[in-house]
């Protein structure tokens, strides 16, 4: 789902460009990444790597740990509720329809 580099370059737009620019390199670097600019902003925030969403994810599809809800605008979304203590929430609709739009440790 996620590209290494492209997460990379979502991190390094976020902590090194400032004012609008960043913004703008930010969303750019989170939609090539397969983020909405605040996941990508979450990743970073939350100290959380690629490689724990993505097992978060794996693990959550393997213990049945997926849960569907409405989201803040009334679009359904994924809930993965990983057994590593990572959730990832993914937009399923709309405009950001299977990119990652925000994740934290439980």
């Amino acid at each position: 789902m996620l590209g290494g580099g492209a997460l990379t370059t979502a991190r390094e737009a976020l902590g090194i460009v400032e004012g609008a620019e960043a913004i703008e390199e930010s969303a750019a670097a989170a939609e090539e990444a397969g983020l909405t600019e605040h996941g990508a902003e979450r990743f970073v925030e939350r100290n959380i790597t690629n490689d724990e969403a993505q097992k978060a994810m794996q693990t959550a599809k393997e213990t049945g740990n997926v849960i569907t809800q409405m989201g803040k605008y009334g679009t359904p979304q994924q809930v993965y509720v990983g057994s590593n203590g990572v959730t990832v929430i993914v937009e399923t609709s709309g405009r950001n329809a299977g990119k990652i739009i925000t994740l934290y440790r439980h």
